[in-house]
């Protein structure tokens, strides 16, 4: 087994591409309403902390099988509560009412 040279680094002239969400002027940030800051902060909070907290607590008192088991029933009865019946015709009934 030989010692083999790496290839040399590539140095295109081409900037690094950064993600799209790092692309735009954060130096405006600090000028927001306070408003602004308050509801992101209550959105962190309520969306991120709070169910990470909560979960925790299930897993400590029912255990791992029951939480996971549970939790995925809430997306599942999220989606049959938006549902929406059919409508049934009236035309059979009005029908019979007038003959």
């Amino acid at each position: 087994m030989g010692t083999e040279a790496l290839p040399p680094a590539k140095t295109d002239a081409q900037p690094q591409r950064r993600p799209a969400f790092f692309q735009g002027d954060v130096s405006q940030l600090p000028q927001l309403p306070s408003a602004v800051w308050l509801y992101a902060g209550l959105m962190a909070l309520f969306s991120t902390v709070l169910p990470i907290y909560w979960v925790a607590l299930a897993i400590q008192r029912m255990g791992p099988t029951r939480t996971a088991a549970l939790g995925n029933l809430g997306p599942v009865l999220f989606g049959v509560s938006r549902l929406k019946p059919r409508k049934v015709a009236a035309e059979p009934a009005a029908a019979k009412a007038h003959a």
